[in-house]
């Protein structure tokens, strides 16, 4: 049985999400306005100063596209964030298999719009990420956890910074360097790995961005091609990818030319009045394909080397890396952590649920899913779960090692259920892979 809290002006409804430093609850202010109380524990906070400043920066952000921080309370053993509250969760579970372009461009506009108010307001994030993007009732983006933002300049001139921060696969490589770097630089990578996932459903780097790792140094030449994101990035997008994720910070694009470039301009037909419709169609993969094609323009080549072929891949994928210790980057993170670790979803994102015809022999429809997921190139291994019989795979890909564990019942129905839990690596290639596999199955 849950207890809540005792806040005026709020009525508590429920649980949204727990974490090791306090609860996201869902509450309702005196105004009949739904909210989510962030309570953060006060013993689980070893700088108050950091604290105050980044409260007190949310609290001048007042954008559409920009979680609002409307209220701060406290008690003898919590802070409370009152904050804006989005009824549609995260972005990320609604990635899938990629966006649909027009829709990618639509989401793509408003973060724009977003991080350019932040840094028009002395702002940068420095922890962008898709599940630090939420959806509020119409499906609109909202830009949440400002744990780690800080302040782009002082009364003494810019601020270098060199916390490293943010989460490896969409964090800039100057940050990982330690040499000081520009906060705005570093926010727009990140959006052009938030770009690629839309239109891809794959991040281009997991957690190796630093010199030296062959993934990265293909990136710093612009060669996308053996990459399966890469594959799927075409034209403008593509182009406009190679701009934002310039390694180099003084030659990366910044938000005046990437707002005059044809994948921002262009198709700027509004979606609103059918993004609800659109979004939950997303979400089950079921979107229609767009009226008009992708656009295609002339973009600047980069020179540079043959392509990977396919084994080399797979040795890259799989090989041991040196250099960057992210035990580090941890201990660096107290206070953010005690900020950002909460979550705004409600339940597990880990396991997805599907349901295949009933009147199958449970035992029988193990060994006919093993036969099926072997034969599309993964290791299979059966076992006996504490909730039925149990199967776990594991496949070496071009985004790593990627494992789940399937584990089977059967419903009041008749049908046989499945709950398949991610395992290790790239989420969103697991996504996209799961939804095609379960497809297979209920057909």
């Amino acid at each position: 049985m849950d207890t809540f809290p005792s806040l005026s002006g709020y009525s508590f409804l429920k649980v949204l999400g727990k974490g090791a430093f306090g609860k996201v609850f869902l509450a309702q202010s005196d105004k009949g306005i739904s909210v989510a109380v962030k309570q953060v524990k006060k013993n689980k906070v070893t700088d108050l100063q950091t604290l105050k400043e980044i409260m007190n920066m949310r609290r001048v952000l007042d954008h559409d596209n920009v979680i609002k921080l409307l209220d701060v309370q406290e008690d003898p053993e919590y802070y409370y964030m009152i904050l804006e509250y989005a009824a549609n969760g995260e972005f990320f579970d609604y990635i899938g298999s990629g966006l649909r372009e027009d829709m990618a461009q639509f989401y793509f506009r408003q973060l724009v719009l977003a991080l350019e108010y932040m840094h028009s307001n002395n702002v940068c994030h420095r922890d962008l990420k898709l599940e630090n993007i939420l959806l509020d009732a119409d499906y609109n983006l909202k830009v949440c956890d400002l744990g780690f933002s800080r302040l782009l300049s002082t009364t003494e001139g810019p601020a270098v910074m060199y916390t490293m921060c943010g989460s490896p696969a969409y964090v800039a490589p100057e940050v990982l360097l330690g040499q000081g770097y520009d906060g705005s630089a570093a926010d727009i990578w990140s959006c052009g790995v938030i770009l690629v996932a839309m239109l891809s459903a794959c991040l281009p780097v997991e957690d190796r961005a630093w010199d030296g790792d062959p993934f990265y140094d293909r990136l710093k030449k612009h060669q996308y091609d053996y990459e399966p994101w890469g594959q799927q990035l075409h034209g403008a997008a593509e182009d406009l990818c190679k701009h934002m994720l310039e390694v180099d910070p003084q030659l990366r694009w910044k938000w005046p030319q990437i707002k005059s470039h044809p994948f921002y301009t262009g198709a700027q037909t509004s979606l609103a009045a059918a993004l609800p419709a659109l979004m939950q169609a997303q979400r089950l993969g079921q979107v229609p394909e767009p009226i008009t094609a992708p656009m295609s323009v002339v973009y600047r080549s980069v020179p540079g080397g043959a392509d990977l072929g396919a084994g080399q891949q797979g040795e890259l994928a799989t090989a041991e890396r040196d250099g960057l210790d992210m035990a580090e980057i941890i201990k660096r993170q107290e206070i953010e952590a005690s900020i950002n670790s909460l979550v705004f979803f409600e339940g597990e994102r880990t396991a997805t649920s599907f349901v295949v015809r009933p009147g199958k022999v449970i035992s029988e429809f193990v060994n006919s899913l093993a036969e099926r997921l072997t034969a599309v190139g993964w290791a299979v291994r059966a076992e006996e779960g504490p909730e039925g019989p149990a199967l776990c795979a594991k496949q070496a890909t071009p985004r790593g090692k990627l494992a789940m564990r399937l584990t089977l019942a059967r419903d009041e129905h008749g049908c046989v259920v499945g709950s398949c839990e991610h395992l290790q690596g790239d989420r969103l290639l697991f996504g996209r892979l799961f939804t095609r596999f379960a497809r297979s199955l209920a057909a």
